[in-house]
């Protein structure tokens, strides 16, 4: 079928392998050559307009959930399909559970999400419990520093080899206050995480998709609780062919990300306040037009 990847030859071990502890004392997007810079909306997506069947999604009269005072919102309140309704259940469940630091998204509140925004029609594929097929690259064996990696939950593989993987962010987090925790700043010390995943899924497609067109892009959301941020990998031929090699020196891994950092503090958008909803939506639903384009 058009969405099986080619197979992959047994890469041969490296005779200079270096230890766990060698490479997690290291700045990989610095070896890397990682340039990550913040974009506005406009330069990071195309079509931001949200089609009629989606709109049931924006729901006006929602403001947001109560975090201090803990109160549950009645779904039966509002007139919405009852995917929607579902959406809701799921995402107040995981909202408030995360007070107690031990989840991050449910699969079952971005699978809910994803269906109703038809990430999974016959366009796409969409694969739960996504592990990277690459195993080693530039001499480091990323897939056995489990510590360093942000063991995305889904991909999403279109039929011309595009890609969307959504990154359990909570996983990762260090909350140190109240305030942080409720998403308005957060430690970005994790972010190095999510682009080694978007290192490794450039050079996924890269080994195991034929056809391959440069430059190869990837986008990516990373989710804690109900917070969404986007990123977007722009990898040219040079830079995966010699990153496929060694250490680049010459060329650079782009990515870019949003929403842009606002007063010195990290922001991302939360689902859970309507003209920040509409962003989500904006963004995902441009993402989805993208996978299908040819």
């Amino acid at each position: 079928m058009w969405f099986k990847r080619k197979a992959t030859n047994n890469q041969q071990e490296s005779s200079d392998r270096r230890s766990a502890r060698y490479w997690t004392q290291r700045k990989m997007p610095a070896l890397l050559r990682i340039i990550s810079v913040e974009c506005s909306i406009q330069s990071m997506f195309t079509d931001l307009s949200i089609p009629k069947e989606f709109e049931s999604l924006l729901l006006p009269q929602w403001k947001t959930l109560h975090y201090e005072s803990y109160d549950l919102i009645n779904v039966d309140d509002f007139d919405c399909p009852e995917d929607v309704k579902a959406l809701l259940c799921n995402l107040q469940q995981t909202v408030h559970e995360s007070h107690h630091f031990l989840c991050g998204y449910r699969d079952g509140y971005m699978k809910t999400l994803l269906n109703i925004l038809k990430f999974d029609d016959h366009h796409c594929v969409l694969h739960r419990q996504y592990k990277p097929f690459t195993k080693r690259i530039t001499n480091v064996d990323l897939m056995s520093i489990s510590s360093t990696l942000a063991q995305p939950k889904i991909e999403i593989l279109s039929r011309n080899q595009k890609s969307f993987i959504i990154i359990d962010g909570m996983a990762m987090a260090q909350w140190k206050t109240r305030y942080e925790y409720e998403g308005r700043k957060f430690d970005n010390t994790k972010e190095d995480q999510v682009l080694r995943e978007l290192f490794i899924a450039v050079h996924d497609i890269a080994q195991n998709c034929s056809d391959i067109s440069f430059p190869i892009n990837v986008y990516a959301v990373r989710v804690r609780k109900s917070f969404f941020t986007f990123y977007k990998a722009i990898a040219e031929e040079e830079y995966v062919t010699e990153s496929s090699m060694r250490f680049p020196t010459k060329h650079s891994l782009l990515v870019q990300k949003h929403p842009p950092t606002t007063n010195s503090i990290s922001r991302a958008y939360d689902f859970c306040f309507k003209d920040e909803r509409k962003q989500i939506l904006k963004c995902l639903i441009s993402i989805k037009q993208w996978l299908r384009e040819e």
